[in-house]
């Protein structure tokens, strides 16, 4: 099953219909979104408007890949459960969040191994094949997080 997540906080419409299309022509593998409280309502894979804490980390740990916002919540739980992660950020410009701090976090977590970054939504179906191969010959993917990144991470939590 891929896990399609736009996080709690926001609508995440483009990304759920994006996922929605390449739903129906994968018809062979199971999607589930988190949609939040968008106005998109899938039709060709399953879907829930909420999935918090336990259940959402359940649905990560089930999932073969996550297709996600670049939300660092997210993020986090999906690499931490060892998940591959195919990251679409939303922008500012077009009223998906209010500034562009998800594009900088995909562009920094650009490159890593199980981790796409699909930054507008073109060639989704690439990127999800590039991670899901990579997560199978396992490339070097680790759920741990380098320790340059937890100490930049410690560093700003504490500033």
């Amino acid at each position: 099953m891929i896990l399609v997540s736009v996080g709690l906080l926001l609508p995440f419409d483009r990304l759920i219909a994006l996922m929605d299309d390449w739903a129906a022509h994968h018809a062979d593998i199971p999607v589930m979104a988190q949609i939040g409280d968008g106005r998109y309502l899938p039709r060709h894979m399953q879907w829930q408007r909420q999935l918090e804490g336990p259940a959402f980390r359940s649905a990560v740990q089930r999932a073969r890949l996550v297709v996600a916002h670049a939300g660092i919540g997210t993020i986090f739980d999906a690499l931490g459960l060892g998940k591959p992660l195919v990251l679409v950020p939303r922008y500012a410009d077009s009223r998906e969040h209010t500034t562009d701090h998800q594009l900088h976090t995909a562009k920094r977590l650009r490159g890593r191994p199980g981790v796409a970054v699909c930054e507008r939504g073109e060639d989704i179906d690439r990127h999800i094949g590039a991670v899901a191969e990579a997560a199978s010959r396992q490339d070097g993917f680790s759920p741990h997080a380098p320790p340059q990144m937890l100490a930049r991470l410690r560093a700003a939590l504490l500033a």
